[in-house]
């Protein structure tokens, strides 16, 4: 069991005996569905803020919001201009922590051959992009469509995070040095993430899942000897879809 799965079972947990106590009268009683639904937004948010993603963190805090807006005193300013405000918020701390996201992608690749300085980087929205790569990828997409095709005979790793749209990301074109190992690195948060993988790589998948749901369409090499990659899959409240081919 991974780590992930620690947290998310320990809130489980929680949940299931404060609802016992509760009922007990040991602890004053609250509607079970409030409970449930405050400290999975709650641990939502936690996971968002200790991530760096602003939309994990936002999304959730804005439902809290409307769930208690009459003890917050906020019922002048719901929904439309509190969920416009959230999204701005998102959006605006997004922009802040990518750097900062950066930083600590580029500190943690151990298995990697090395950051580049001209690795290719998408980030705009609603285009096509098939274009020279470097060996590290960054695609970011929001409330857009994006095809990005990777084009790169050093291929070591990317990033992809994908916000109330649709990201389509093609390997196929992808090189892998001799000898070199990667990783790619999935945050998808209401929208719907396709990833298109040779089924000549050797590939793990690390996923995890909020509200989500995470599909491998296919299997990738079983030989020991192939380029090895690690797909850490996140997602929130949408899809993320693994395609071998």
């Amino acid at each position: 069991m991974n780590k992930k799965n620690y947290y998310w079972g320990g809130i489980f947990i929680l949940i299931a005996l404060y609802i016992i106590v509760s009922s007990l009268g040991i602890f004053p009683k609250i509607p079970v569905m409030t409970i449930i639904f405050t400290v999975l937004f709650a641990a939502w948010a936690l996971k968002g803020l200790f991530t760096l993603s602003s939309f994990e963190f936002f999304i959730p805090i804005g439902c809290l919001g409307i769930m208690y807006e009459d003890k917050l005193g906020i019922e002048a300013i719901t929904p439309w201009t509190w969920w416009f405000a959230i999204i701005l918020l998102a959006i605006g701390f997004d922009m802040i922590f990518k750097n900062i996201k950066k930083s600590r992608h580029r500190r943690s690749k151990t298995g990697y051959a090395g950051y580049s300085a001209n690795s290719g980087h998408s980030n705009r929205a609603g285009n096509v992009e098939d274009i020279q790569d470097g060996d590290i990828i960054h695609v970011k997409n929001m409330f857009s469509d994006i095809s990005k095709y990777v084009n790169s005979t050093t291929f070591t790793g990317a990033d992809i995070e994908n916000s109330f749209g649709q990201a389509n990301v093609y390997f196929n074109n992808a090189v892998m040095p001799a000898g070199v190992n990667g990783q790619i690195n999935i945050s998808n948060s209401f929208g719907e993430t396709n990833v298109y993988i040779p089924h000549t790589w050797r590939v793990e998948v690390k996923p995890s899942s909020v509200f989500g749901n995470v599909e491998v369409h296919g299997q990738g090499n079983n030989d020991m000897d192939a380029h090895f990659i690690v797909i850490k899959a996140d997602c929130s409240f949408g899809e993320i879809n693994i395609y071998f081919e």
